[in-house]
């Protein structure tokens, strides 16, 4: 029953409204929509969510995020047992985040740099 609930209640709107979201540019209007969309299906989520096209969460209820956030064009979580995005951004694009065992802080990501910051799992990693 649990399950079922969790599916019911976060899974499926969320994958829903990316899926209906999808097609509209990434430009700060869209970005913002879909953040706001989303918004409600996450454990916890802060002011100013941005989420660009092609970005996928498996068990939103689970993800936690703090303000001014933007998670950028094909990003991927999955989250078992969590995963928190506290930083004020993630500028990144193509980038997987997994949790199997412990919740997962993710704080500043920058690419450009080619630096990871905040990283706290084993579990955490890029995808190409």
């Amino acid at each position: 029953m649990n399950k079922l609930y969790r599916l019911l209640r976060y899974d499926i709107p969320m994958h829903f409204i990316l899926l209906l979201t999808n097609w509209l540019p990434d430009n700060v209007i869209f970005i913002r929509l879909r953040g706001s969309l989303a918004r409600p299906f996450f454990n916890h989520c802060g002011k100013r969510l941005g989420i660009g096209r092609n970005v996928v969460f498996y068990n939103p209820s689970n993800i936690s995020i703090g303000n001014d956030v933007y998670i950028a064009y094909g990003n991927w979580f999955s989250s078992s047992f969590g995963v928190i995005i506290d930083a004020p951004r993630a500028e990144t694009d193509s980038f997987l985040v997994t949790s199997s065992n412990n919740p997962i802080p993710v704080g500043k990501v920058q690419r450009r740099s080619q630096e990871w910051h905040g990283f706290a799992s084993q579990d955490a990693g890029r995808m190409n």
